[in-house]
């Protein structure tokens, strides 16, 4: 509900606002599908080296640790 306040004015500045359901449902379907893609290709690419959780696939060292110890 945060993009509420901006996605009003996209469908009122639509040439065919009746569409705006169309349009979203689109877009986000093909988020979907690119978010699951890269989910499955990557799981098959390093499936040896994942881990269960996906914080135990993080480095152990470097800033990346600095920044979860501080979380």
């Amino acid at each position: 509900m945060f993009s509420f306040p901006e996605v009003l004015p996209i469908e009122n500045k639509m040439a065919n606002p009746q569409d705006y359901r169309l349009v979203i449902s689109f877009g986000m379907g093909v988020v979907t599908i690119l978010f699951a893609l890269l989910g499955i290709l990557g799981y098959l690419f390093c499936q040896d080296e994942c881990k269960g959780s996906i914080t135990l696939n993080l480095p152990d060292e470097g800033w990346v640790k600095f920044y979860w110890h501080l979380c």
